[in-house]
């Protein structure tokens, strides 16, 4: 700690070059000028500010339809600037700006140039990705886009940019994004899911990237969140962009889309859309369709207050057919299993926020933070495992054919699950400013999860070594509550225009209910049941935490470093029911966090490194002594001895160096959580316990590159992780504990050139990946290499008419690899017809996997097992869809 500190205080007292930076505001009218000297207004012009003498880029934009601009930029405060003024066919104009933090430059005129153009030559070919500093800089109309695409069809074309719809998550550079925005404001409550599979790509101008600051503004309550921040396009902005487009196709394939989008510079924004789908849905199952409505606003009403707000509904019935494979790592011999399995989920959401911003003076702001969150599901699963404790290759193919002797069990499971959840939420936070150099907050969180649910099993296994039959069903209902209220008091103060000390204090107290009853189904005529009190608990938890910190920041011209310490004293109660026992636990500890950050940044190029340290304590559920048996043969058990975990990590990132921005991150884990795995040998019985262990890490680094010239554009991403995890195992009839380490290597290494011709835009790109795993307990490693190249064009054929294809051509090598598996090629094609020069009305015709062979197949491994996972496809499809787009201008003043 000492050390920390010195080093922070050292850091302050070398680096004394004061930053001089300040905001300013230029304003003015833009109008034209022809032979005739008529004059008018000229909208969309391109207005930028650049600095003196170097001629730097600093902030740029657009005039509105009344010619009007308004620009702010930060630049020190020494600094000298000009405004450039261009519009295509007019002589471009300077201004000479002033060093006022305010000034009007009333009215500047363009000239019409004393030459007709025949033709328009282009020069220089726009970047597609551009790297100031820590910001990436995406310019969609540096690409050439299918007329009907939308968000998350373009960003799958951008190296680094991975969005993994399961999982509703979206990477770049390995970093995860955990907010989207528009126009610099909130849009629906920033889910990733909705926005990029709903949003039109033709509408968007600029994609930034870059890490939210918590001062910037009201919405960052973290200084850590990735930004995904959309610029509309100005011809968009101050009209309503609405659109009706349905389609219908083989396989049953079928959609539907209603949309009404409004949009402002300043970030006001008003969108509705409805949607009912399948096309994306490939899973081959009956009955599969997603129903999503949704709506957003943002608008400021004055001065004072600004009110934003989103709902969101999702209605989802997704089910599938798949077949998994398991190697379960034991000594000395392993596990083999394969399942057979059928699920269908039905899912509903609810998702609810209200914001509202009010400042009823220079000095006070109020923020009302309002959320409800609502889900139910249903779901059931059927499926049959067989058991080996020796690999056959008939395993996967005929069960009848192999030899009895190594066959462990054979288990048919039948289960159903239904639950309900209400999360209520509340935020409120009053910033004052007390004095020129003192600032003050006061928040208070509230949150409250309600969560009743019912898990019913039906499980029948034959244990081949004993020659038994084992049959029970069982019914758990599980109803849960948890409350949970803090407060906190943060006071900042500027001790200099480039240091902040910010000291905090905040209490959380946490309350959590924890219920399960779980029956025995005796009689299935009568439903006659029976109270299982040695697998039920009824468990009561209270927490109070005490948090006492001290943030730091301290800026200069080229560097900024920030410090955080916190101190946590916990105490925490935990009552107990089981076996008509009771046990009453108090548990006090003292959890740290303490995080260092420094960055530098100079022209283009921007350096940050990162560490942070923190302690976290075990989920409750962990805690609780009782065995779950919804699955006889792997039964969870928590431990009530689990202690806290410490977790250190280092990551920085490098960006404007020749092009490059890479990201480097190293975490370890002390007191980790993992699994203590006690396992029969004659019956495949596994028991799963969570327990601490050291000696668990990871590592990763990825690094992106991309060059454009002339009419070609390069671009090369690499991605490398190494993960060590340990578990414990060992046999119920032995008292030899066994550490099973497994060590995960991945490399993905992707190249691509794209060239842009006037007609379309063409990308070859190839792609390899490797996925290797070695356990300690192994003989032999898992090894997997896919190798991939795809072409993927849009081409003008006509004025009116489209082509769009995406090919790609994926090889898999590895171990024990299906011969079916082996190969990929994915082929979809769009040609898409504009009758109208206007292009409100578009004709798709789509053909998805021409060739018939998507394939989800998933290879991985944890500290336990290495599986494989695959479900059935939908085969090729034609989709039929037709698209009308039209627009209600805002009336002008």
């Amino acid at each position: 700690m000492r050390i920390i500190i010195f080093i922070i205080l050292l850091c302050i007292n070398l680096l004394h070059i004061k930053a001089q930076v300040e905001e300013r505001v230029v304003e003015g009218c833009i109008i034209s000028q022809d032979s005739s000297n008529y004059k008018k207004t000229l909208p969309y012009a391109t207005v930028s500010v650049w600095e003196l003498p170097d001629s730097n880029f600093v902030k740029g934009g657009t005039t509105n339809n009344c010619g009007n601009f308004l620009i702010k930029y930060k630049v020190n405060k020494s600094t000298k600037a000009f405004l450039k003024i261009s519009y295509l066919g007019m002589h471009d104009n300077i201004y000479i700006l002033s060093n006022y933090q305010q000034e009007d430059v009333d009215t500047i005129i363009l000239l019409d140039r004393d030459f007709q153009l025949d033709e328009i030559s282009v020069l220089a070919t726009k970047p597609q990705i551009i790297q100031k500093k820590d910001t990436t800089i995406i310019d969609t109309e540096a690409f050439k886009i299918p007329l009907n695409s939308y968000l998350n069809e373009f960003l799958s074309r951008i190296p680094g940019l991975v969005y993994n719809k399961n999982t509703n998550s979206l990477k770049y550079n390995g970093r995860p994004i955990q907010s989207i925005r528009l126009n610099g404001k909130p849009f629906f409550d920033g889910n990733i899911q909705t926005v990029l599979e709903r949003l039109p790509t033709f509408y968007i101008d600029k994609i930034n990237i870059y890490q939210s600051k918590k001062n910037d503004d009201s919405y960052s309550r973290s200084d850590n969140l990735f930004i995904l921040d959309l610029k509309t396009k100005a011809a968009f902005n101050g009209a309503f962009l609405n659109s009706i487009e349905g389609g219908y196709g083989s396989n049953n394939k079928q959609y539907i889309n209603i949309q009404t989008n409004y949009f402002e510079e300043n970030g006001t924004n008003l969108s509705f859309f409805a949607e009912r789908s399948n096309k994306e849905l490939y899973n081959k199952y009956d009955g599969n369709m997603s129903h999503n409505v949704g709506i957003n606003g943002h608008k400021q009403i004055n001065e004072q207050v600004t009110i934003a707000g989103s709902i969101n509904y999702n209605n989802i019935i997704n089910g599938a057919y798949s077949e998994k494979y398991e190697e379960q790592y034991l000594n000395p011999t392993n596990f083999y299993s394969f399942t057979k399995n059928e699920n269908s989920n039905k899912t509903n959401k609810l998702n609810y926020r209200t914001f509202i911003d009010w400042k009823p003076s220079n000095k006070t702001s109020f923020l009302f933070d309002l959320g409800y969150d609502y889900s139910s599901n249903y779901s059931f699963s059927n499926n049959q495992t067989l058991t080996l404790n020796r690999y056959s290759d008939l395993l996967k193919y005929d069960w009848q054919e192999i030899s009895d002797s190594i066959k462990l069990n054979k288990n048919t499971l039948n289960s159903t699950s239904e639950y309900k959840s209400h999360n209520f939420q509340l935020t409120n936070k009053w910033i004052q400013k007390i004095s020129d150099k003192i600032d003050s907050e006061v928040t208070i969180d509230y949150n409250h999860i309600v969560f009743k649910g019912k898990d019913k099993s039906n499980s029948t296994i034959f244990y081949h070594t004993l020659d038994s039959l084992y049959n029970k069903e069982q019914v758990a209902m599980i109803p849960n509550n948890r409350f949970e209220i803090s407060t906190s008091f943060n006071f900042i103060y500027k001790l200099k225009d480039n240091l902040l000390i910010e000291p905090y204090y905040s209490i959380n107290y946490n309350n959590e209910n924890l219920v399960r009853d779980v029956y025995y189904l005796d009689n299935k005529e009568n439903k006659s049941t029976t109270y299982i009190d040695s697998l039920s608990y009824k468990t009561k938890s209270n927490s109070t935490m005490h948090n006492f910190g001290l943030n730091i920041q301290y800026k200069l011209t080229n560097w900024e470093i920030k410090s955080k310490l916190q101190y946590s004293p916990l105490r925490r109660n935990i009552i107990q029911s089981y076996f008509d026992n009771q046990a009453d636990t108090i548990l006090k500890n003292c959890d740290v966090k303490y995080d260092l950050k420094s960055t530098w940044s100079k022209n283009n190029i921007y350096i940050s490194l990162y560490y942070e340290g923190y302690t976290s304590q075990p989920e409750l559920g962990m805690m609780l002594s009782t065995k779950n048996t919804n699955n006889p043969l792997n039964v969870y058990k928590g431990n009530p001895l689990l202690k806290r975990t410490f977790l250190h990590s280092i990551s920085g990132y490098v960006s404007g160096i020749f092009g490059l921005s890479t990201n480097v991150n190293f975490n370890i884990k002390s007191n980790d959580i993992t699994e203590h795995i006690l396992y029969n040998s004659r019956t495949g019985y596994k028991e799963i316990t969570p327990i601490n262990i050291n000696g668990n890490w990871d590592f990763n680094s990825s690094i992106s590159w991309n060059k454009t010239h002339k009419s070609f554009t390069y671009s090369a991403y690499n991605n490398i992780f190494y993960n060590n995890k340990r578990l414990l195992i060992n046999e119920i009839s032995s008292n030899d504990t066994y550490n099973s380490i497994t060590k995960d290597l991945g490399v993905n290494v992707k190249g691509q050139i794209s060239f842009r011709p006037s007609w379309g835009n063409i990308d070859f790109f190839g792609e390899y990946s490797l996925y290797q795993s070695i356990n300690s307990l192994e003989q032999n490693k898992m090894s997997i290499m896919n190798y991939k190249v795809g072409l993927n064009n849009v081409i003008d054929i006509f004025r009116n008419l489209q082509f769009n294809s995406n090919f790609s051509y994926l090889y898999r090598y590895g171990d024990n690899i299906d011969t079916s598996l082996k190969s990929e090629i994915l082929w979809n094609i769009d040609l898409i017809y504009k009758p109208f020069k206007k292009g409100n009305l578009i004709f798709t015709f789509s053909w998805i996997d021409i060739f018939s062979q998507r394939k989800n197949f998933v290879i991985n491994s944890t500290a336990e097992k290495k599986y494989e996972y695959k479900t059935n496809q939908v085969p090729t499809f034609i989709l039929l869809s037709l698209k009308y787009s039209f627009e209600f201008n805002k009336a002008k003043k």
